[in-house]
């Protein structure tokens, strides 16, 4: 008896699988086709907008800009290079105020380099 169950309802459950399928195609065809739309209505209001901008100028005569933004590579570096400018500069060492230097291990085993004293 169980058996019999399962193979009438396989057709059934075949079908539902057919017809959710047709369902899911369709709601991604109609989020594609919105969203499509969307763009094209975007892109239509971006071309209004030029269009106007152009007819303005005509009307009014001034040149017609492009929509650019502007950027000076400069303009970051001398922003830093002025701000150090303005700090001073910097306090001289003293081998009080420099860190103590550590050895590292094993540094006595190496002998064919001879330790040079830093230069300042």
């Amino acid at each position: 008896m169980h058996g019999t169950f399962l193979a009438r309802s396989a057709p059934i459950a075949q079908s539902m699988q057919a017809v959710l399928r047709f369902l899911l195609q369709m709601v991604l065809l109609a989020a594609g086709l919105v969203f499509a739309a969307g763009l094209a209505v975007l892109f239509m209001g971006l071309l209004l907008l030029a269009g106007v901008r152009l007819a303005w100028a005509r009307i009014t005569g001034r040149p017609i800009r492009a929509f650019v933004f502007h950027v000076d590579p400069r303009a970051g570096f001398s922003r830093f290079y002025r701000a150090g400018k303005a700090a001073g500069p910097a306090p001289a060492r003293t081998e009080e105020a420099a860190p103590a230097r550590r050895v590292l291990p094993g540094a006595g085993e190496i002998s064919d380099v001879e330790p040079k004293a830093p230069e300042r």
